[in-house]
């Protein structure tokens, strides 16, 4: 097997979604010193994973605690990276989430009212009175998530690999990862040749399997 880069990197993050993305880049920000590389099995741009399109969805209204607790600083994080990129992302659309008194719906208000988080509760003829469209059940609770929006998906993903390599950062794609030998020093097999790393961090995608 041919030599890929003739160095040893701090770290290896395989898979260049918006997951591989956003942690090479939180990596060489939180340490200017670290080398970092980001293998993509695909070309860059490919649409076989889920970090292509238009649009993803961005919300706080979660009924598991450990997602509501997340969001808060999510929101922040991508509001510096808008600001250092220059480039708008995050859209608010609001986001409307309905459900039975006993349902999940309780637990998403008590999340939002935990946190502090910007949200607003109808009843369902309250509800239906506002968004002639719906048809709730009286007894119904409606849950506005005033945080709810879409992030532009792949635009947020040009703009992470963007900051990454502009604080020296590689990422290569077309480079399937197809072995990986474990020691002090890690040994990466690739359809382009071997690398060594001190580290790995693997954000492979549902694209891996095809």
């Amino acid at each position: 097997m041919s030599v890929l880069i003739d160095t040893v990197y701090d770290i290896v993050v395989i898979g260049a979604g918006v997951e591989g993305s956003a942690t090479a880049l939180s990596l060489i920000n939180s340490d200017k010193t670290c080398t970092v590389a980001v293998l993509e099995q695909f070309q860059l741009g490919h649409t076989r994973g889920s970090s292509h399109g238009g649009s993803r969805i961005i919300r706080s209204s979660y009924d598991v605690q450990c997602y509501a607790d997340m969001m808060p600083e999510a929101f922040k994080l991508w509001d510096e990276i808008e600001k250092e990129a220059g480039i708008q992302l995050y859209y608010k659309t609001y986001g409307t989430f309905f459900g039975h008194p006993d349902s999940a719906i309780k637990i998403i208000i008590d999340n939002f009212r935990r946190l502090n988080c910007d949200h607003e509760v109808l009843s369902g003829r309250e509800a239906n009175e506002r968004y002639k469209f719906f048809q709730l059940p009286e007894e119904f609770i409606c849950a506005v998530d005033k945080s709810a929006g879409i992030l532009a998906a792949t635009k947020v993903l040009q703009v992470l690999q963007s900051l990454f390599t502009k604080k020296g950062g590689t990422i290569i794609d077309s480079c399937q990862v197809t072995a990986i030998i474990p020691g002090d020093i890690i040994t990466l097999e690739t359809n382009k040749g071997s690398l060594k790393t001190k580290k790995i961090v693997i954000t492979a995608g549902l694209g891996s399997f095809n």
